[in-house]
């Protein structure tokens, strides 16, 4: 199954649904990881306050995987994939990257995985969520292992599976410039926190797209 992006919504995504760190790599790189420092600063308490209770009611400590899984942040794009996996600092909580081997200027270089990742390939047609991709995350959002996933078709819209399916976390994706809107939106890098407030608002848009065994042809 196919979700299709009715053309009368593709302006709702032209603005970052998050902080949006203009410019090139060079000039988000160091702001994207102050964003995460301060980001996981503020989740660390709450994560080690729930992992104390759950832990108590157990009686089994947290593992460092758990806490890793527990601040994972997944991105979406070739270039911020490839920059946070050549992060030492933030390769360890990463949990999907979602990449499809092409930027707003063409295709982009083959990234290295590194060998701790699980590298699976799905489609997902330009314009359009599949049901391949949510099952995908849904069946694997709870385990330790991280993913890099290579998207035959395009990864741009699946923030949007993330942000549905993840009861927590970041979400790091690529913008692209939009010039036809006033202000003009540059081109950089989009951060998020995946809360219950984004996640209605993410439901009620992505209820109004279309399956594709209801698109007339």
């Amino acid at each position: 199954m196919l979700y299709h992006l009715p053309k009368n919504l593709r302006h709702h995504l032209a603005r970052p649904i998050g902080e949006l760190f203009a410019g090139d790599l060079t000039q988000t790189r160091p702001k994207v990881d102050q964003w995460l420092e301060n980001q996981l600063q503020e989740l660390i308490p709450t994560f080690e306050s729930a992992s104390k209770a759950t832990s108590e009611a157990n009686s089994e400590a947290t593992s460092e995987t758990g806490t890793q899984r527990s601040l994972m942040v997944s991105c979406v794009g070739d270039v911020i994939t490839e920059s946070l996996l050549n992060h030492p600092r933030w390769q360890k909580h990463l949990k999907y990257c979602f990449i499809d081997g092409g930027t707003q200027r063409g295709d982009y270089p083959s990234i290295i995985i590194p060998p701790e990742f699980q590298i699976h390939t799905l489609t997902n047609p330009a314009g359009t969520i599949s049901d391949e991709v949510i099952k995908f995350i849904k069946n694997t959002y709870l385990d330790d292992n991280q993913y890099a996933v290579n998207i035959v078709g395009e990864e741009d819209l699946l923030v949007i599976p993330l942000i549905l399916v993840l009861t927590r976390g970041l979400v790091l994706y690529g913008q692209p410039p939009i010039t036809d809107l006033t202000p003009p939106v540059p081109a950089g890098c989009v951060g998020l926190r995946i809360e219950s407030s984004l996640r209605e608002e993410m439901r009620l848009f992505f209820d109004q797209f279309i399956p594709e065994k209801t698109i007339p042809h």
